[in-house]
């Protein structure tokens, strides 16, 4: 899929989502036992299928304290299961931020835009990844223009820690490769 198309699809998915067809949800999900890997990028996806809410914490720069708020997301099946989309918003009373990623990739490679109302806005960072077999994480990279200077690198990990439990956690990236913890959202699947 081409980059315009792919922004084309999101900006579908963010402002003109009547044109959407979303998947019936499966009434099971997908089991999960922790040691066995879910297999492929679909197969992931579809695991995730659903309403969440968590604990979301962002850190501005390392080792200042964490802004703490609640975090919920929505993932959906879309465009005949060909993509999965999540939705998410984060933050406290009227400093609500919201996201959004559309997934794709069948396989362990895998390709993702995403945008978020305080990290991202306005442009949608393209990132690309892979499902790390045996062991339930997506990882999805990506690079943003830092002023003048060198593009920098975000993380962003998607890891099951069980059926109904999930952990999303971003890292922002110098140009000189050291690592820092931006957001830990810690997710529970709502019944």
């Amino acid at each position: 899929m081409s980059v315009v198309r792919g922004c084309v699809v999101l900006l579908g998915c963010l402002g003109f989502t009547d044109i959407i067809v979303a998947q019936p949800e499966s009434p099971d999900p997908v089991s999960f036992t922790g040691e066995t890997p879910m297999g492929n990028a679909k197969t992931y996806y579809e695991s995730l299928v659903g309403e969440w809410h968590g604990s979301y914490s962002l850190w501005l720069r390392p080792g200042a304290p964490a802004r703490e708020s609640s975090i919920n997301a929505s993932f959906k099946s879309v465009v005949n299961g060909n993509y999965f989309l999540m939705h998410y918003s984060w933050g406290k009373e009227d400093d609500l931020q919201r996201g959004v990623f559309l997934l794709g990739g069948q396989e362990q490679a895998v390709t993702a835009t995403w945008g978020d109302s305080f990290h991202s806005a306005p442009n949608p960072m393209h990132c690309k990844g892979e499902l790390n077999k045996g062991d339930s994480k997506l990882v999805l990279n990506g690079n943003y223009a830092a002023g003048e200077g060198p593009d920098w690198g975000w993380r962003t990990e998607f890891t099951r820690k069980g059926p109904n439990s999930l952990l999303m956690e971003a890292f922002n990236i110098t140009p000189d490769g050291l690592e820092g913890l931006a957001v830990r959202a810690e997710m529970e699947r709502v019944k």
